[in-house]
């Protein structure tokens, strides 16, 4: 009995009010009232359970994390995609399918194209589309065939239909993170007012309908601007949202286990099949997430699929969380698949305990249930180890994480009205929270600012670390009294990022601990990096480290219906891949064909420039069939400037030995300046990639024009107060600035976007207006954080804005440095609106009032309008004539 869990306490608290808004990407769920409960200081209360629930995108299937349980209060840190913001996704490629960005499962919409098309009566008139394809009976769009068509009488035989008001000139599929689908046909633009009619099809979720059917919903009609919307809907199996289960289980012993780490989305699981039948045929399995779209395996939930040569079964679709054994053992069943006799197929996975990450087995037959078992480290329990010497290893995996890099300053941290100072695994600096008992040594403070402030002793020295599935936990105890029964404590939750972040406050709790969420490359487990940079024999510089991959690893195209995968990175090992953790931890090549996965070569030297092409060499990988040579892998790759989402291709692999892959990038052309074209960009020296998407909108911004009132302006796309298609416009007549683009380049710190072909400009014949806007780096958000038109040259007609925003930063400016025990701290310096303005002593010339240079501290200067100061520069001179330098 001394094995069984216990209750002990019944209701930690009953849902009364929704979440709320802590912060953008930060929600807060409380739940009050549960059992009673006496506080420290013997005050009668009730248990409460709070949930910070913090924006992380491509994290949906995780779980909370258990922070604190203090003076009956609870409380959890839950990282999740289901606290970020909605968003809407275009299908830009125009490839029919959408990837959700909440699971990373692939609405993939293509099933739906048929040569009949889809015929919906409605109002008298008959209406025919196609989806994801053309509809030949409609004609054509402007010299395209047309997607889509109506006819004004209601017709029984497609032969007798006379089309009109043919769309699909223009085809857009969205899908907002809500999960609504909508795919829009548009006809041709009319002249006279700048419109298109639409056919607008929102599609919803129904497992019971494949392909699908659609209904005409109603029709929009604007007499005056001559247009008619047309909304349908249309229900189908494709459209239903998979629906993970919780993979985290609990023994009767209390042991936990997660098997999140094998519920990868991006690829199916392959069952190794040694049976008589296993060259016929191939089982997918997923665990927890529904499979992907796989051919064949039709439904919406899928967790279980065999596909043969002549046919596909669904084995079972995914309904319930794992179960646990008393010894230990899970298992996972996936029912109701496809009819098997007078019952149906279903699918039992059954996991162990294993210091490897081994695959999926085919095991048996057994009436109408296949069975698998699964030998991996991830059905290992969670481990909660602690190490010290600010050390600590993680058992599953072994790989040891050492956060002493952060160690060398103190951290600082503004919240509101006061500053957290922190150090880890060492003590503040002297003279920061200042204690009479010199026993003590701090290493976090609370300090209040301004007349009435103070400092606070929040936590003393620790070296303890701790590891718990995958999170690295710091916490801080025994600082100053609070409430007069608490002690202050601080708590850091470490999180793997690609480069080192600033910490975020997350909240204080009612028992005063001081939560702090740090992102950093020192919680990541160990990868080999090398260079990514060369130059050619002409001295063109080269940089494919935007290709370098931090959270995932490519995957290359292979031929179609291939088995084995080969996952690549480039310029380092491959990232670890959870799940997927056979691939050794050294590997930057790795192929995955239903057995042992094998290393196909590591990091040694960076990309080299031969023969006209960018190489890529992996050596000593594993031993080659002939047990003589190790496996190695050439990457050719070739400048291709339009395609910035590529893949690695498989070439060839020479007697399983050297193994080639080809791969046409936008990331293997010279470095000039890096342009995207999908309103983001990456600096080619660090990879560190710019999105500007959250600026866009076409409500957009405005900017103060002092002759003619305002300049519109939209970031990315067109703006809703100009003509469509342009991106910015001033003036009662909306004289087009520019029209929208999402190239974004980068040139030298600064982000740059370059509306072209605005109006004709009335100085100079054959010339039209343009705008460019500069994004510069300011570390914190601020009301200011929107264009500025900082000149006009009317000669040209060219606009230049300025922007400053947190979104062009890459790393912080620091504005203070250490001098012996004490900081000098130059940030109240920092001017936020223009700059320091300074004069040419050395000039005689009494009469000039004007400033000869504009300075900032630390930071560009901000921009100002009639000064032309080049965007980013923190000093500017002003010639008498000529422009700013």
């Amino acid at each position: 009995d001394s094995f069984v869990e216990a209750i002990s306490v019944r209701n930690l608290g009953v849902a009364k009010t929704g979440p709320v808004v802590e912060d953008r990407g930060s929600l807060l769920l409380e739940y009050v009232n549960g059992s009673a409960c006496t506080t420290s200081d013997g005050r009668r209360t009730r248990y409460a359970t709070r949930i910070h629930l913090v924006c992380s995108r491509g994290s949906l299937n995780t779980h909370p994390i258990f922070s604190l349980n203090w003076e009956c209060v609870v409380t959890f840190l839950w990282n999740t995609e289901a606290a970020c913001p909605i968003q809407t996704m275009t299908d830009t490629d125009q490839a029919c399918s959408i990837r959700d960005p909440n699971s990373g499962f692939v609405f993939n919409l293509n099933p739906l194209n048929s040569s009949q098309g889809y015929v919906v009566s409605g109002i008298g008139k008959t209406f025919v589309f196609n989806i994801c394809g053309t509809m030949p009976v409609c004609g054509t769009v402007d010299g395209k065939p047309a997607s889509g068509c109506e006819a004004e009488t209601q017709i029984e035989d497609l032969k007798n239909l006379k089309p009109e008001r043919p769309v699909g000139f223009e085809k857009s599929l969205q899908l907002s993170t809500e999960g609504f689908i909508t795919l829009t046909y548009k006809g041709p633009l009319s002249t006279a007012t700048g419109t298109a009619d639409a056919f607008i099809i929102r599609f919803v979720c129904n497992d019971d309908v494949y392909p699908g059917t659609s209904k005409f919903l109603h029709q929009y009609i604007s007499s005056g601007q001559g247009i008619r919307n047309t909304f349908f809907e249309f229900e189908t199996a494709l459209a239903c949202v998979p629906s993970p289960v919780d993979c985290q289980v609990t023994d009767p012993a209390g042991n936990e286990y997660d098997l999140s780490g094998l519920s990868t989305v991006r690829k199916p699981w392959t069952a190794v099949d040694t049976s008589d039948d296993g060259k016929k045929r191939t089982f997918y399995l997923s665990v927890c997430n529904p499979l992907p779209y796989i051919p064949g395996c039709g439904g919406s939930a899928v967790g279980s699929c065999l596909v043969s040569e002549d046919n596909s079964w669904n084995l079972g679709v995914v309904q319930i969380s794992p179960q646990a054994a008393a010894n230990g053992s899970l298992s996972i069943v996936y029912v109701n698949g496809d009819k098997c006799g007078n019952q149906r197929y279903s699918t039992r996975i059954t996991f162990e305990c294993s210091q490897i990450a081994g695959s999926p087995t085919f095991q048996l037959l057994d009436d109408c249930e296949y069975v698998f078992v699964w030998r991996t480290v991830e059905a290992c329990p969670v481990v909660r180890v602690e190490g010290d010497n600010c050390e600590v290893k993680d058992p599953r995996h072994g790989n040891v994480y050492d956060l002493k890099p952060l160690a060398l300053n103190d951290t600082v941290v503004l919240a509101g009205e006061y500053t957290y100072y922190f150090r880890v695994c060492a003590k503040l600096s002297p003279g920061i929270c200042p204690t009479s008992d010199r026993s003590k040594e701090v290493s976090s403070c609370q300090e209040k600012r301004g007349p009435q402030g103070f400092q606070r002793v929040a936590g003393l020295l620790t070296q303890k670390l701790t590891y718990e599935n995958g999170l690295l936990k710091m916490n801080y105890t025994g600082g100053d009294t609070c409430h007069k029964v608490y002690q202050r404590s601080t708590t850091i939750y470490f999180y793997c990022d690609r480069s080192t972040q600033k910490p975020v406050f997350l909240k204080e709790t009612s028992d005063c601990s001081y939560l702090f969420e740090w992102r950093t490359q020192y919680a990541c487990p160990p990868f080999q990096v090398t260079e990514c940079s060369f130059k050619d024999t002409a001295g063109n510089p080269f940089d494919l480290s935007s290709l370098s991959r931090y959270s995932d690893n490519w995957e290359a195209i292979t031929r179609t219906g291939a088995t084995e995968h080969y996952l690549i990175n480039v310029c380092k090992s491959l990232s670890p891949q959870g799940g997927t953790e056979p691939c050794p931890p050294e590997a930057a090549v790795c192929l995955l064909n239903g057995s042992k996965p094998l290393n196909l070569g590591q990091v040694r030297d960076g990309p080299q420039w031969r023969d006209g092409i960018t190489i890529l060499k992996y050596v000593d990988g594993d031993s080659c069939p002939d047990q003589i040579r190790k496996r190695s892998t050439t990457i050719r790759f070739t400048c291709s400037e339009t395609q910035t989402n590529s893949r690695p291709m498989f070439i060839s692999a020479v007697e399983d030995c050297e193994y080639t892959f080809s791969w046409p990038t936008a990331a293997a052309c010279p470095v000039k300046s890096n342009v995207h074209d999908d309103c983001q960009v990456t600096n080619p020296s660090t990879g560190h990639l710019f999105d500007l998407t959250s600026l866009s909108g076409r409500t957009g911004f405005t900017a103060a024009y002092s002759e003619k009132g305002l300049v519109f302006m939209s970031i990315c796309e067109e703006n809703e107060n100009c003509s469509p298609g342009v991106g910015a416009c001033f003036g009662q007549t909306r004289i087009s600035v520019g029209k929208a683009n999402k190239r974004l380049t980068y040139v030298d710190q600064v982000l740059q976007l370059v509306y072209e072909d605005g109006s004709p400009c009335p100085s100079k014949s054959g010339l039209s207006y343009k705008s460019v806007i500069s994004f510069v780096c300011r570390p914190e958000a601020r009301p200011t954080n929107r264009p500025m038109l900082i000149s006009l040259d009317k000669q040209t007609c060219t606009l230049f804005f300025s922007w400053h925003t947190p979104l062009a930063c890459e790393q912080v400016t620091e504005c203070s440095v250490r001098n012996g025990s004490s900081i000098i701290d130059l940030s109240p310096l920092i001017h936020h609106t223009g700059g320091y303005e300074a004069y040419d002593e050395s000039e005689d010339d009494d009469s000039d009032t004007d400033p000869d240079f504009y300075i900032n501290i630390c930071q560009p200067l901000n921009p100002m309008h009639g000064v032309a100061c080049p965007a980013g520069s923190a000093v500017c001179k002003v010639p008498v004539d000529g422009s700013p330098i």
